[in-house]
């Protein structure tokens, strides 16, 4: 597999933003290759938190994880609604960065 789809791209949505928000509608995760996909609704979903940690730890360590707005509110939705936590490594890289 090419590095390049080592990974996965996820979306949330919720019922408000991150200050305001009580609760999680829905998640969307695909991975890069296109070949696997996830849809949580953790509304209506008790599991949820351990099928969503499921899904990151089928990945390699050092996978591109990627999504709109992640660090301003995916990420912070996660460990708000679901206790997840998240860490940020030194490679982290904005791909619009990339140009010479």
């Amino acid at each position: 597999m090419s590095d390049l789809l080592n990974g996965f791209c996820y979306d949330i949505e919720a019922d408000n933003l991150y200050l305001q928000s009580t609760t999680i509608w829905y998640i969307r995760l695909k991975s890069l290759d296109g070949e696997r996909t996830l849809s949580l609704k953790p509304f209506e979903d008790t599991e949820w938190t351990a099928k969503f940690s499921e899904w990151v730890h089928s990945f390699e360590d050092g996978c591109k994880v990627v999504g709109h707005n992640i660090l301003g509110y995916d990420q912070w939705m996660l460990w708000r609604h679901g206790g997840l936590h998240f860490r940020l490594m030194q490679n982290c890289q904005d791909i619009f960065d990339t140009k010479d």
